[in-house]
C-alpha cells in the first residue's frame, strides 16, 4: 500500500470473472484522512434501512456502487489490491493463510473474511449496525 499514490485503497476478491471494482471488499479499506469518500459511505449506511440484509446494508454490497462513482468521477484516486498481494478468502484454513503470509511477509495482506466462516446467518442475518461502529464512521467523515 505504500507504493501507491492513491489516496484511497481497497482490496478485492481475486480470480472472480468481473471487474475488480465489482468484486471489491469493504474489509480492508485504506486511505488518507478526511478522505471524502468516507461522507458518502456514511450517507449510504445512514440510508439504508434495517429492513435490508447486512451484506447490503453495511457489507461490500453497499461500499462497491459508492467506490464505483468516486473512482470514475476521481480517475487515479482508487487503488484495488488483488492476488498476490492481498488475499480474502473464508474457505482456506486460518492455519494455512497464517504459512501463507510468512512465505510473501513482504506484500501479501491476509483477509480471514470472518462473516463467510460464520456461515450465512451472520453473513446475510438482519442485526442493527452497531452503535460504535457507526460513531467511528462518523469520526473519519469529520477528521
Amino acid at each position: 500500500m505504500a507504493r501507491s499514490h492513491s489516496r484511497l485503497q481497497a482490496t478485492y476478491y481475486s480470480g472472480d470473472r468481473r471487474s475488480p471494482i465489482d468484486c471489491a471488499t469493504n474489509s480492508v479499506v485504506a486511505s488518507c484522512p478526511r478522505h471524502p469518500i468516507w461522507s458518502l459511505v456514511l450517507r449510504r449506511v445512514e440510508n439504508n434501512g434495517l429492513h435490508m440484509l447486512v451484506v447490503c446494508r453495511t457489507g461490500p454490497d453497499m461500499l462497491r456502487p459508492v467506490l464505483r462513482q468516486y473512482a470514475e468521477e476521481n480517475p487515479g484516486d482508487v487503488t484495488l489490491i488483488g492476488y498476490p498481494h492481498a488475499i480474502t478468502t473464508f474457505i482456506m484454513p486460518k492455519v494455512s493463510m497464517r504459512a501463507l503470509s510468512w512465505m510473501r511477509r513482504e506484500n501479501c495482506i491476509l483477509d480471514f473474511n470472518d462473516s463467510g466462516r460464520r456461515g450465512t446467518a451472520a453473513a446475510l442475518g438482519i442485526k442493527t449496525w452497531p452503535a460504535a461502529a457507526l460513531r467511528n464512521l462518523r469520526r473519519l467523515v469529520r477528521k
